[in-house]
């Protein structure tokens, strides 16, 4: 497996607390697999004391088959899992230590997330009186927070919500344990408290898996990465872990970005590895890119370039209203050259609208049509961003910080041609996003 230099570094056969930084496009992928390989080859450490953690079936599977196909590992060798099913998995292994200290007398059974919806949906009906009036949707979604952010609580503090929101919550955990129930939300918590609860569980689990390995670090919520304090624990055991905080768009799921951006504050001796070397996009896109996100106060200070080269093409096109904007996109689609493109937008409804009024009969480009969320870790060669405007894009309701991360995700997905669609304000002005890219009117 070719290296550059920064993934080489990155790959070695070191232990301790290490922290790879990999920019859009930088090949973290071939750099976690090489340093599992790195580890298997130069340590006395056996596959089974490896433990690989990530946040979707998607991405385990896609760990699973490089392993195998890069690193000719027989599957299954080393455990690759997500978060939530290697603490169910460890739930049910020392399932008669949880039993003892979780208040459940038979091992719970796992809902979905309709069957939990509609269980706390009734439990707020029922508690509706002390809400002031507010929306059942609303609360129920704050009820699903495991933390909810300081500025919010202190709003609902200051409107005597907070109260009433932890007894729906207490209400909902008695309800689970009665009927033998536990969620999505449960599992990493309930593993948390098995481990702090019962030493044996926790000796026995840090004895075998002695090197941690996470990919997609940013995304890590606070349970998550109180979770991986334990497994660290005094020190014995090794941590990896793999992110970009400039890709960090999960907060409304309890990603907490402070852990990838202050990672000495949590563990003080902490190996730094950056990954700078875009192989993916033109030199253009990845210095608009660049200059789009250094409007953000906390971050870290990287400094990515491009491996392709010049001949990049950014257009920036306006537009009077949607209408107008679904025509100009089928024009753009009509002229661009052959191969995969992707339109872009911040919400479901703009992609409904979109797919209905892009017309687009091109047998030799594929286009696909995506969230900025969805687009996260795809690359296409013809990336056109729609929907641009204030009224859309910051969210008023979301952390601008992260609405310009999320906004730099789908900036990242285009390789050689990006187009930027956007909205005049009530005045015609620049939608604060395109002043920031110091877009021409």
């Amino acid at each position: 497996m070719r290296l550059n230099r920064e993934q080489y570094a990155a790959s070695r056969a070191r232990t301790g607390i290490q922290l790879v930084l990999a920019g859009a496009g930088t090949g973290k992928s071939k750099t976690l697999i090489e340093k599992i390989r790195s580890l298997l080859v130069y340590t006395d450490l056996r596959e089974e004391n490896l433990l690989v953690l990530t946040f979707s079936r998607k991405a385990v599977e896609e760990i699973r088959q490089r392993l195998v196909g890069e690193t000719g590992m027989k599957a299954g060798l080393v455990t690759v899992e997500t978060f939530h099913s290697f603490c169910f998995m460890l739930l049910k292994k020392y399932r008669e230590e949880f039993l003892a200290i979780s208040g459940y007398d038979v091992f719970p059974r796992l809902i979905d997330e309709d069957e939990s919806r509609d269980a706390v949906r009734e439990i707020v009906r029922n508690n509706l009186k002390g809400m002031k009036g507010l929306p059942v949707d609303i609360i129920c979604r704050l009820v699903g927070f495991s933390h909810i952010s300081g500025g919010l609580w202190q709003k609902l503090d200051r409107l005597g919500l907070t109260a009433e929101l932890e007894s729906i919550r207490e209400q909902y955990g008695e309800y689970k344990i009665c009927r033998g129930l536990i969620d999505f939300n449960d599992m990493v918590r309930l593993c948390i408290g098995l481990l702090e609860g019962c030493g044996s569980v926790l000796n026995r689990v840090t004895h075998r898996y002695r090197y941690i390995l996470v990919d997609e670090f940013q995304d890590t919520s606070r349970d998550q990465f109180r979770f991986l304090e334990l497994l660290v624990g005094d020190g014995k055991n090794s941590l990896f872990v793999v992110g970009d905080d400039w890709q960090a768009i999960y907060g409304f799921r309890d990603a907490c970005v402070e852990y990838i951006v202050n990672m000495r504050d949590y563990f003080g001796d902490v190996t730094v590895h950056a990954l700078n070397k875009n192989y993916r996009s033109k030199k253009e896109i990845v210095k608009l890119s660049n200059t789009f996100i250094g409007n953000n106060k906390n971050r870290t200070d990287k400094k990515p370039v491009s491996c392709r080269g010049k001949g990049g093409r950014i257009v920036h096109r306006r537009v009077s209203g949607f209408d107008n904007e679904a025509a100009v996109i089928s024009e753009i689609l009509a002229d661009c050259e052959p191969g995969d493109a992707a339109v872009l937008y911040r919400n479901n409804w703009q992609g409904e609208f979109l797919r209905k009024n892009i017309h687009c009969d091109r047998k030799n480009l594929d286009v696909r049509f995506l969230t900025m969320h969805a687009s996260k870790g795809l690359e296409f060669k013809t990336v056109i961003i729609a929907g641009i405007a204030d009224a859309i894009i910051p969210d008023k309701s979301a952390y601008l910080e992260e609405e310009r991360r999320l906004f730099y995700v789908a900036l990242t997905r285009a390789r050689d041609h990006l187009y930027l669609i956007s909205h005049a304000g009530i005045r015609g002005e620049l939608p604060r996003f395109c002043r920031e890219l110091k877009l021409r009117e």
